[in-house]
């Protein structure tokens, strides 16, 4: 009949046409909802009392030969910076040496100091005090 008027809808013979929306039931009707107990705080006097992490660290003194790489790590000669920082990486490389030597007093410290000193010398100076930052930044990534 042409009283009606039909609404244009393109179809495409590849795409189906969409189902119509389920109806969704409202929430008073979802009995689950109604039998839940109430949200709790996180400090709920039923729940246990949470353990703090202790920032608290034992420093260790460095032993005399430490004490001497420590030295020579901080130290204006760059060619012994950099066999020092050399010889705190192949120690840190070890695990059983880790956890005692990042505690160890002023080891960080050498190993910052190390690898954020910028080379002021050409040449072969320039080049060891580049193998001396390289160095103290691997000891400090194995620690």
């Amino acid at each position: 009949s042409s009283s009606q008027k039909s609404e244009y809808r393109p179809t495409f013979p590849s795409m189906p046409a969409p189902a119509p929306a389920p109806s969704l039931p409202s929430l008073p009707s979802i009995p689950a909802l109604q039998t839940l107990s109430p949200v709790r705080s996180p400090q709920s006097p039923r729940d246990p009392p949470k353990k703090k992490a202790s920032a608290d660290v034992v420093w260790v003194n460095p032993r005399p030969q430490l004490k001497d790489l420590l030295r020579a790590a901080k130290g204006p000669s760059i060619v012994r910076r950099s066999n020092a920082c050399g010889a705190l990486k192949v120690l840190s490389a070890e695990k059983k040496n880790q956890f005692r030597l990042v505690r160890t007093i002023g080891l960080l410290d050498a190993l910052i100091f190390a690898a954020s000193e910028t080379p002021i010398a050409t040449g072969l100076e320039s080049e060891t005090a580049i193998d001396a930052r390289t160095r103290a930044v691997t000891a400090i990534h194995y620690l």
